[in-house]
């Protein structure tokens, strides 16, 4: 009977420690999140303004594509392809005015007025 009161003694003084060890680490952690918050909320003002700034420089970096190397490059490659294109395309109104002409006779001025082709029409340079 003895060792059971002391057995109950030594688990309820357990207890009682446990509880004040919650107690205290509850405490704690809530003292711990007070000073974490007022840093967390600088870290997110932080972070949000960043944001901002990240945003407004791509809206400014963006309004500079235009003079993007690689953008350039491909417009000149881009004229480039049109100039050989509309090249060959007046070629082949030479080629085909030339055959008209030997084919049928008809005069290179006479084709020019049918076929609506201006008189300065010749290869872009």
């Amino acid at each position: 009977l003895q060792s059971r009161k002391r057995k109950i003694s030594q688990l309820e003084e357990s207890v009682k420690d446990l509880e004040k060890r919650i107690k205290d680490g509850a405490a704690q952690l809530k003292e711990q999140k007070k000073g974490k918050e007022a840093e967390r909320t600088e870290l997110l003002e932080l972070y949000t303004r960043l944001q901002e700034e990240e945003k407004e420089l791509s809206d400014r970096l963006s309004q500079y594509a235009e003079y993007d190397p690689e953008a350039i490059a491909q417009v000149k490659l881009r004229t480039e392809k049109a100039r050989e294109d509309a090249n060959r395309w007046t070629d082949n109104v030479f080629a085909i005015k030339k055959w008209c002409k030997s084919k049928f006779g008809i005069e290179e001025k006479v084709l020019d007025k049918q076929f609506e082709i201006p008189e300065d029409f010749d290869y872009v340079e």
